[in-house]
């Protein structure tokens, strides 16, 4: 990724909020390893996973750079 990449990459995470991890995927921010584990792009790093209980949903989360993908389902 290029530092221009970078930059519009945190713009619109930042503009936009939070996004879904299928819209992660779509837009390349995200990818699977051959285990099916999802992967931050930008750092190529597995996402943990955040669990509020009082949520439908997980959140998932870069421990690198703090991206952070809303999971539903």
């Amino acid at each position: 990724m290029t530092i221009r990449q970078h930059e519009a990459f945190i713009i619109m995470r930042c503009t936009t909020g939070m996004e879904s991890t299928r819209k992660g995927l779509r837009a390349g921010h995200l990818k699977k390893d051959t285990y099916e584990r999802l992967l931050c792009v930008e750092c190529d790093e597995n996402l943990d996973t955040k669990n509020d209980p009082d949520k439908i949903g997980r959140v998932r989360v870069c421990p690198d750079c703090g991206g952070e993908w809303k999971e539903i389902g």
